[in-house]
């Protein structure tokens, strides 16, 4: 009988545990920006691409395009330079380096496939929302774009 109220009351609190650690867990994957990000124009606000935030092997964030949503300039990175010049924008990878500092991402650098300009990058998550800074020397001087989390693109 001892070992049936054991049992019993192991179970209820494994299955309580559950239920008070799981908004625990989905909270701190919310502010993770690993996921995907639509990110849009600066003049049109239009969307423009979905980007893949992921985790390398040396805990440090990257991100690539996994879909381009506006069909205006080619399918190729013509602006990019180096070994991207004329890479295809499907797996391009834009976002690179992204180490976490207090409740941000930085230390990594975004490029710009529209012009092939790679900057310092700042990155910080408010719900579904990506606050994304490319900057050149300090955060002062660049601009934001605020990118909104979206499921896997199909």
């Amino acid at each position: 009988m001892l070992k049936r109220f054991l049992t019993k009351s192991c179970v209820a609190l494994a299955l309580v545990s559950c239920a008070l650690l799981h908004p625990v867990a989905y909270a701190a994957d919310d502010n993770s920006p690993v996921g995907y990000w639509e990110s849009f124009d600066d003049r049109t606000h239009t969307p423009k691409a979905i980007i893949q935030i992921f985790t390398n092997p040396d805990s440090s964030l990257s991100g690539k395009i996994v879909k381009k949503l506006v069909e205006t300039g080619g399918d190729t990175c013509g602006h990019c330079t180096g070994a991207l010049h004329n890479a295809p924008f499907k797996g391009l990878v834009i976002l690179s380096g992204m180490k976490p500092v207090d409740n941000a991402w930085e230390g990594g650098s975004i490029m710009d496939p529209a012009s092939g300009k790679v900057y310092h990058c700042r990155m910080k998550v408010a719900r579904d929302q990506l606050e994304v800074r490319g900057f050149i020397g300090v955060s002062l001087f660049g601009r934001s774009q605020i990118w909104k989390r979206v499921s896997a693109p199909g």
